[in-house]
């Protein structure tokens, strides 16, 4: 295991931790401060948490930004308050350093782009889970737009699936699984 997939792992397990146990923590203290204590802090700790989540989603990109994507928009699946942080992911994603553009281009193409093109911008016009998009012209003087995948996306997707599978088999043991959809009231009962 390379020191990248583990990185992945411990941030995506320990993201999940913190989450996990904050509402834990939380339904704990509803049985001793009460539902209405409870009911005034839910809201609060699900802003928290989807920040944290977005965060850590962002750090880690890959397969996660698409987990995300998903996420932001199964109204049925999470509170609103839980959702909104992370409707950031559906179109605001930060772009790949030019450097790995180039690397991925030289390793698909077997020449730099400079070779290539006889325009490439740096700066992309798209940015998604496992690709960008560069505006460029071609030796010919034909405008193109490359679509340049994320160096290293099979291998970060694969680590990816196994992290999600085993967040997925945790989380069934204490919430109510069906097969992807996690069934649980929004109102934090």
């Amino acid at each position: 295991m390379s020191h990248s997939q583990s990185r992945r792992i411990r941030k995506a397990y320990w993201t999940a931790l913190v989450v996990a146990s904050s509402y834990f923590r939380l339904r704990f203290l509803r049985w001793f401060l009460g539902r209405r204590w409870y009911n005034r802090r839910i809201e609060a700790l699900h802003l928290r948490n989807a920040e944290r989540v977005k965060k850590a989603i962002l750090e880690l990109g890959g397969l996660f930004i698409k987990i995300g994507q998903l996420l932001s928009v199964m109204s049925n699946f999470l509170p609103e308050a839980f959702q909104r942080p992370l409707e950031a992911l559906q179109d605001r994603l930060p772009a790949r350093p030019y450097l790995d553009v180039q690397r991925r281009l030289l390793e698909e193409l077997g020449k730099p782009p400079k070779e290539i093109f006889s325009r490439f911008d740096q700066s992309p016009i798209a940015t998604a889970s496992i690709g960008q998009a560069h505006r460029a012209a071609l030796l010919d003087g034909t405008e193109v737009v490359v679509k340049v995948q994320h160096f290293d996306i099979e291998e970060i997707a694969q680590t990816d699936l196994g992290i999600v599978q085993r967040l997925t088999q945790v989380y069934s043991w204490f919430l109510d699984l069906k097969g992807w959809i996690l069934c649980m009231p929004k109102s934090g009962r």
